[in-house]
């Protein structure tokens, strides 16, 4: 693939370095507390405040190549992948992903019932 025969490609984090010369697909994701959840407010805490340790956020650079909310776990995290995915830098990488839109509804659709299909010949 990184021979040039591809014009784009969606792959994980981890990926995107040994393909991607023109961006990356970036979103934001969120923790949340829900209105009426069943775990009691000190468990509920506890879930955000063990997801938000710096060995968690340097868990999931190392393993998924995903950045972190706590910007401690990047100077625990192995220098050569930080290096690597761009999070020396913030404000650079950030210049030069494309943020994640919602789909259309109806593409949103043929992409489900194609991923269905693939999954059901990997069966």
């Amino acid at each position: 693939m990184a021979g040039g025969e591809l014009v784009a490609a969606y792959a994980w984090n981890s990926s995107y370095t040994r393909l991607m010369t023109e961006g990356i697909l970036t979103w934001c994701d969120t923790l949340v507390l829900l209105n009426g959840g069943a775990a009691s407010d000190d468990e509920t805490y506890d879930y955000l405040n063990a997801a938000l340790e710096p060995v968690v956020g340097k868990y999931m650079i190392e393993e998924f190549g995903f950045g972190s909310a706590n910007r401690l776990a990047f100077d625990i995290a192995d220098q050569a992948m930080v290096n690597e995915f761009g999070y020396t830098d913030p404000r650079s990488l950030i210049e030069r992903s494309m943020m994640f839109e919602m789909w259309d509804p109806s593409v949103k659709d043929k992409s489900i019932a194609m991923f269905e299909e693939v999954k059901a010949a990997l069966n």
